[in-house]
């Protein structure tokens, strides 16, 4: 029965750990996707800026050579190109919160189970020790037991000799 336990407890142990596994891998790629969704965004938005950069050369070179601009188009562009480069740092501020986020979850899980693990090799063994104190109260009760029937039938035979003892006097 004991071997069945270890074997239980040991296949259940992998088990969790192939499940560990298992998750672990779904997360990492979710969070691989997640990132390269992320530089797809930022490859994007970098273009995008370099075009308005462009944009924005162009006028100033138009502006340069024929002397005249439109100079709300100017501060237009200046704006566009002010919130690509926020949307750009924002972006790598929320990756940076986001893999802090995910890395204290896993910690906190892997935390958990390995909490879990320690308990139940506790309970295990408290139980273990309940059950030897109970075999070894058993074995002494047992023993006990033995003992006075040896007396009894010690005592038995006794009786039976000086019954036949006495049935022989008369």
């Amino acid at each position: 029965q004991e071997a069945m336990h270890e074997a239980l407890v040991n296949s259940m142990a992998e088990r969790d750990e192939a499940h560990a596994q298992l998750i672990a891998s779904n997360v990492l790629h979710v969070h691989e996707l997640e990132q390269e969704r992320r530089k797809n965004d930022k490859l994007r938005i970098e273009h995008l800026l370099k075009e308005e950069r462009g944009k924005l050369q162009q006028a100033n070179m138009a502006n340069f050579f024929q002397n005249f601009g439109d100079d709300k188009a100017k501060r237009n562009l200046h704006a566009k190109l002010d919130e690509f480069e926020q949307i750009l740092s924002r972006n790598s501020d929320e990756e940076l919160a986001e893999t802090s986020r995910q890395l204290a979850a896993e910690t906190s899980a892997k935390t958990s189970h390995a909490l879990e693990v320690v308990r139940l090799k506790e309970t295990r063994e408290i139980e273990k020790q309940n059950d030897d104190a109970e075999k070894q109260a058993l074995k002494d009760e047992l023993r006990r037991v033995k003992a006075l029937l040896a007396e009894q039938k010690v005592r038995i035979e006794e009786l039976e000799k000086n019954v036949q003892a006495a049935e022989e006097h008369k």
